[in-house]
């Protein structure tokens, strides 16, 4: 049976980076990962002469957004996710060109991925789950599974987003949340796709004030904040214990992260 084409939609008429994601995220499409990431190479600003820092920076936040909405409409198991992440990779690829922006000294195009990452931090707001669409908790569950494709891939840094994600999961009481499956299937697709990259970085994460009150512990887990192995360990235990509660396919997306780990 084939890929089902996808049906998305943008979110700015006048986004002239979306058209490029839809034609090449389609299952029919023949175009590279290369070729797309030239085409919207192609559309920024430092192809005008001259060009300032404010237009540069305006294009990049706006361009991260349309990968970003792009994502959250792609059922996280459809292999279009991935492309998207390949697009990106691609595009860190191309030929660095010195950039200027507001808030950074000295910065490249595409090759600084400092606005994919502050995009990713304002996009990752939990919705209010009770209220919420079963669109809505796709749309949460994809930009997850998306977000730590991009970990994996070196292109998101830290590890406080997918901290906070498996806290939410699996240091919370959440056996009567409504939304309690898309909780946890969140969590999991930062295992499943993001192991190897949230692993490696157990002890090297650093244990710094900031980081260790940014990753407080949630109230079932007694252990060190930010990211040492008895966190992993108990996530691990937790993701098990849970198993059972949750209906298919998350049950198994849970059991399969614990395995994993």
């Amino acid at each position: 049976m084939s890929e089902p084409a996808l049906q998305l939609k943008s979110i700015d008429e006048d986004d002239l980076c979306f058209p490029i994601l839809r034609e090449f995220l389609q299952p029919n499409s023949s175009r590279s990962p290369a070729e797309a990431a030239c085409l919207i190479n192609a559309l920024s600003p430092t192809h005008e002469k001259p060009h300032n820092g404010g237009s540069i920076d305006g294009f990049l936040w706006a361009t991260w957004e349309t990968f970003i909405e792009t994502a959250s409409q792609i059922p996280h198991d459809y292999p279009a996710l991935q492309k998207l992440v390949e697009i990106i990779q691609e595009l860190t690829k191309l030929p660095p060109v010195a950039i200027k922006l507001p808030y950074l000294q000295e910065s490249a195009l595409w090759t600084d991925v400092f606005v994919l990452n502050s995009s990713i931090r304002e996009a990752w707001d939990p919705p209010t789950f009770e209220t919420t669409s079963k669109d809505v908790k796709q749309e949460w569950i994809s930009l997850n599974s998306f977000s730590a494709r991009l970990l994996n891939a070196g292109l998101l840094g830290g590890t406080n987003i997918p901290t906070w994600a498996l806290r939410d999961a699996l240091e919370e009481d959440i056996s009567f949340e409504p939304a309690r499956d898309t909780i946890v299937a969140a969590a999991a697709e930062w295992i499943l796709h993001a192991r190897n990259a949230l692993f490696t970085r157990i002890s090297k994460e650093p244990a710094n004030p900031a980081t260790l009150q940014a990753t407080a512990q949630g109230p079932l887990y007694k252990g060190k904040a930010g990211l040492p192995l008895e966190r992993w360990t108990f996530w691990k235990r937790r993701f098990c214990e849970i198993s059972d509660d949750l209906g298919e396919p998350v049950k198994q997306a849970a059991i399969k992260a614990a395995e994993i780990m």
